[in-house]
């Protein structure tokens, strides 16, 4: 059974060989043998006659599993059945359709899988021949394995007809059984079995013709195939031996005569494998390599090849190629290195003897030596692809120049750093011991490899260094760090010279009365490293709104703040653990740093030893104040620049979320280090515990904290109680406090509301209470009070200012069109001021007089000589002074033309002639026709000014009967023209002046007397006043 073959999968024993439904070919049976896969498809794919569709679709997803899973050659072959049974008992026409069905089939193949696959025709069950059970029921296995049937010559191009020799063939296959039936009926006694054994060649013969012509109508060419089948043969073949012979021979004889043929009788037992096992091992699996590949796969195969093959040539040729690069850039690399070693040696002898200790011409020198290697536009440590490909020698390079550098560090930066530490001892004073105790650690280190500290030794030379060279170009001095960093990293220090004993014992000496608890808190600070425990800073503490309000006064960021050592946490977390850490270190510290011979000494002196911790911490609480206070001080509100951002400001701090109140509480959470009861044992404990191990060191007792009126750290929350008492409460001051902000956001935008409106703003009575509210708020906070209480004045001021300006603006318009360019105040103009204009300008309750005693009187100063104002907060001015100027002027004209009182100007004056040419005996003066004869020592005339008449006319003459007046003047100031002509000249008291007149050559001298000291006919004002501008 099998064929003879050898599966890999068996369900036990005896069980199936086969696989059921992989994918999506769910009715197939996969078989798997040790030389090939067999794959029997479902019948229904063939025929398609169950459900034309459904059976379609799954031959279409078969081959396209096939398809997909073995693109070069999806099979290897095609093993095309067909049974006896359906030959010889069908008909010709259901004959007819099955062949097509397999044509079509077999093009399918063609079309979806790319190939020509060779096709072997299998006749199956060959046992339902008559005779053929009777005939090889005998053979031995190994003749039940060969191979009956014929193999036609192969075609690989389908040039020649598929089935081309069928006949022939067949017909060597029967004349193969006739010659065998000899030997065949010999061999077989029962009479019945040996006409079966007889007839078979018969029986095989009568088949030729039904097999011939199924086979043609399927591979035969012509309509419905593209490409002719390659068709490898056609074999008989017997599997199991099931179901009745078809006699036809005996049949067809019985027919003709007339009796009845007999059936055959099935033989039992099990079945047998006929010519089978050789048909598929050495025919059809031997023959695995006649299977066409796929065209389609095999172009894109061999573009892969050629591409691969192709690119495997490019990648030599490039490989090569950067290999020639490679080593060219290597060599040009080395050159230039060596071409720049000669100036780099010259560099570093040209450096000042080793003796000095400056450091700063060792900056360059060294650099071009480190980097010797380095060339511009190459990183060392990750060079070009085409500087590499297993040739760099960058890195060869650089470690030697590296071996040289620090070489030459040892000789040249080594020797400066303590040349410069003994000059700083021999500097050393007693004002600065802690210094000179850094200085003194340090040096000593230099000469005691077993006490080396790198990172010590780094931190004292980069902070003298930061003094030393605070001039220096930033990429220099960062040379020089990089250059220590180099030379630490080489390990303890080899020092060049002596230890110059005489200067370390006389700085030991000085040292001697440096306190301990000094060196402690000294330590502790240059020992805390930023971010430990987190800043304290407005930004954080005032929330996201905290930019928009505050500001600080040096100029740093809100996110600047105070170090965490001065925090709460600080205290807690680092200054506590610290006192008792770094007391020990210290004293083991004296040992080497002061010499053995101070050791006990310091350490058995009870005032440092057993009160160190309280000490250490007092040190810490004094400079805790002064940080905060310097940082409380700092800050303030931004600037309040325009009336927007005082009202945004002023918003926010007076909001719920103030930003004023985060940072209030967050300033006196941080001052308040005692510690509330709950947590006051672990902290106490831990004070007690720093001062313990003190005085463990100094073998005395502790010192008691609890006498001396309570925990150290409450000098910090009794400096800083005034903020603390601000949020203590319910509900706490802090929220009154918020409420004189919210005051003075109300005022502002009150005052922002008048602006807006151009009417005048309200009272600021309100802000003037709130500066004296603010007088009794911590001093940080005052003083943001009194900013924005300054602030909201002075927009109060402001949207006054803009009040003043829109009212000044008519009074100016009116005054320009009244006086400007009219006499008198232009003195050469022929157009004169109205005495009504005059009077409505500058008359009393007139319009300069009616703004200036409203709106700016109460704020000038006018008990000057020249008027100013009063000081304002902001230093701002209603009206600007030139302005204030011509509103004195304007006063100083109301008192002389207006002394009555009335809104018309009015001047009395006497007239006396005291003086005249003795030619003439009198002058005649005419006003308004009223004529006045003056006569030399007669009587005085007296004048009203102005006259009842607008167009006013002054006539003067001699009386010594010319034909008119001697001079004429009109208009309302005619009487000021007069006084214009002549001379004016001072009297013995202001309010008497002369006039000297000439008058054709002929003098005469006029007394005037004038009712005020000011002269009215020239008056400076008069000739000096301007409008005043909007």
């Amino acid at each position: 059974v099998n064929a003879g073959l050898q599966f890999l999968l068996t369900e036990g024993e005896g069980g199936k060989s086969s696989v059921q439904g992989v994918g999506g070919t769910r009715n197939c049976e996969w078989w798997f043998t040790r030389d090939a896969v067999l794959i029997d498809t479902a019948g229904r794919y063939a025929t398609q006659d169950s459900d034309r569709d459904v059976d379609a679709a799954a031959w279409d997803r078969f081959l396209a599993l096939l398809r997909k899973t073995r693109p070069r050659q999806p099979v290897n072959g095609v093993l095309l059945t067909v049974s006896v049974q359906d030959l010889l008992q069908r008909g010709a026409p259901e004959r007819a359709e099955h062949a097509v069905q397999l044509r079509a089939r077999l093009h399918e193949l063609h079309a979806k899988l790319g190939v020509r696959a060779p096709v072997y025709v299998l006749v199956t069950k060959a046992d339902l021949i008559g005779g053929f059970n009777e005939s090889f029921e005998a053979l031995a296995k190994d003749e039940r394995d060969q191979v009956w049937g014929f193999t036609f010559a192969d075609d690989p191009g389908g040039r020649a007809e598929p089935l081309a020799g069928f006949e022939a063939l067949y017909g060597q296959l029967q004349q193969r059984l006739v010659e065998q039936l000899l030997e065949r009926l010999e061999g077989e006694r029962d009479v019945l079995r040996r006409a079966a054994i007889f007839a078979f060649p018969q029986e095989f013969a009568a088949l030729q013709g039904v097999l011939g012509e199924f086979l043609r109508a399927v591979f035969a060419g012509g309509a419905g195939l593209e490409v002719v089948p390659r068709v490898r043969g056609v074999y008989f073949t017997s599997g199991t031996q099931e179901g009745t012979p078809i006699d036809r021979v005996m049949g067809a004889l019985g027919r003709s005569f007339g009796i009845d043929a007999r059936s055959a009788a099935v033989q039992p037992g099990r079945g047998k494998s006929f010519f089978l096992h050789r048909l598929l091992t050495e025919v059809v699996f031997a023959e695995r390599g006649l299977g066409a590949l796929n065209p389609a796969a095999e172009r894109r195969r061999r573009t892969l090849r050629l591409a691969a093959l192709g690119a495997m040539a490019l990648a030599s040729l490039a490989l090569v190629a950067g290999w020639a690069i490679s080593r060219s850039r290597n060599l040009d690399h080395a050159a230039r290195v060596a071409a720049a070693l000669p100036a780099i040696k010259e560099g570093i002898a040209a450096l000042p003897p080793a003796t000095s200790a400056d450091v700063a011409p060792l900056a360059l020198p060294l650099a071009r030596l480190r980097d010797a290697a380095q060339l511009e536009g190459l990183d060392l440590a990750h060079p070009p692809l085409l500087s590499g490909l297993g040739l760099y020698q960058g890195d060869k390079l650089d470690a030697g120049a590296r071996i040289a550098y620090q070489r030459v560090l040892r000789k040249t930066l080594e020797p400066r750093v303590a040349a410069r530490l003994e000059e700083r001892l021999r500097a050393a004073t007693k004002d600065n011991l802690e210094n000179a105790y850094e200085a003194l650690k340090a040096y000593v280190m230099l000469y005691d490899p077993a006490h080396f500290d790198a990172e010590a030794l780094r931190a004292w030379i980069g902070a003298d260094w930061d003094v030393n060279y605070a001039r220096l170009a930033p990429e220099q001095r960062a040379a020089l760090d990089a250059h220590l960093d180099a030379l630490l990293a080489l390990g303890a220090p080899r020092a060049n010279g002596a230890r110059d004993d005489a200067l370390v014992a006389s700085v030991r000496e000085m040292l001697a009365a440096y306190p301990l608890e000094y060196r402690v808190w000294s330590r502790i600070k240059r020992q805390y490293r930023p971010g430990t425990v987190p800043d304290f800073s407005v930004a954080a503490a005032a929330g996201p709104n905290a930019a928009q309000v505050f500001a600080r006064t040096s100029g740093e960021p809100l996110t600047r703040g105070i170090s965490g050592l001065f925090t709460r946490e600080g205290h807690r977390r680092v200054l506590l653990p610290a006192v008792r850490s770094t007391a020990p270190l210290l004293a083991a510290e004296e040992s080497w740093v002061l010499g053995a011979r101070t050791d006990g000494v310091r350490l058995r002196d009870a005032a440092l030893g057993t009160a160190l911790a309280d000490k250490v911490r007092r040190r810490y609480y004094e400079d805790y104040i002064k940080v905060w206070d310097a940082y409380l001080a700092d800050v303030r509100l931004v600037r309040l620049a325009d009336p927007e951002r005082a009202l945004a400001v002023s918003r926010l701090l007076a909001a719920v979320d103030s930003p004023l109140a985060g940072w209030i509480r967050g300033v006196a959470a941080e001052t308040h280090l005692v510690a509330p009861p709950a947590a006051a044992g672990a902290l106490g404990k831990a004070a007690e515990q720093a001062k313990a191990d003190a005085a463990r060191l100094a073998g005395a007792a502790p010192a008691d904290s609890s006498s001396g009126g309570g925990p150290l750290e409450k000098m910090v929350d009794d400096h800083f109680a005034a903020y603390q008492r601000m949020v203590t409460g319910d509900p706490p001051p802090l929220a009154e406090t918020l409420k004189l902000f919210g005051a003075l956001n109300a005022q502002l935008m009150a005052v922002d509301a008048a602006r807006k409106s151009k009417s005048p703003p309200p009272p600021a009575a309100g802000v003037e209470q709130v500066k004296v509210a603010a007088a009794q708020q911590p001093e940080a906070v005052r003083g943001m009070l009194d900013q924005l209480a300054d602030a909201t004045l002075n927009q109060g001021r402001g949207a006054e200012l803009q009040g003043l300006s829109a009212e000044l603006k008519p009074i100016a318009d009116f005054c320009n069109r009244a006086i400007t360019g009219r006499y008198p105040f232009a003195s050469g103009s022929r157009a004169d001021v109205l005495p009504e204009d005059f009077g409505q300008l500058f008359g009393p309750g007139g319009m300069l007089d009616d703004f200036f005693q409203r709106r700016l009187a109460a704020l000038v100063d006018m008990s000057t000589p020249n008027w100013s104002y009063r000081p304002l907060a902001d230093g701002s001015r209603p009206v600007a002074p030139a302005a204030l100027a011509e509103f004195q002027r304007a006063q100083r004209i109301k008192e002389v033309f207006f002394r009555g009182g009335g809104r018309q100007p009015a001047l009395r004056i006497e007239l006396r002639l005291v003086e005249l040419e003795p030619s003439l005996k009198e002058l005649d003066l005419d006003v308004d026709g009223q004529l006045s004869r003056l006569t030399t020592g007669g009587p005085s005339v007296t004048l009203n000014w102005p006259s009842a008449r607008v167009a006013s006319v002054i006539k003067l003459s001699t009386g010594l009967g010319q034909a008119g007046p001697l001079l004429l003047f009109e208009g309302p100031w005619a009487l000021f023209r007069l006084f214009d002509r002549f001379e004016v000249q001072p009297g013995a008291v202001p309010e008497r002046f002369g006039v000297v007149m000439n008058l054709e050559g002929k003098r005469a001298r006029l007394e005037v007397i004038a009712a005020s000291v000011y002269n009215p006919f020239q008056l400076r004002e008069i000739k000096q006043f301007r409008c005043p501008a909007a």
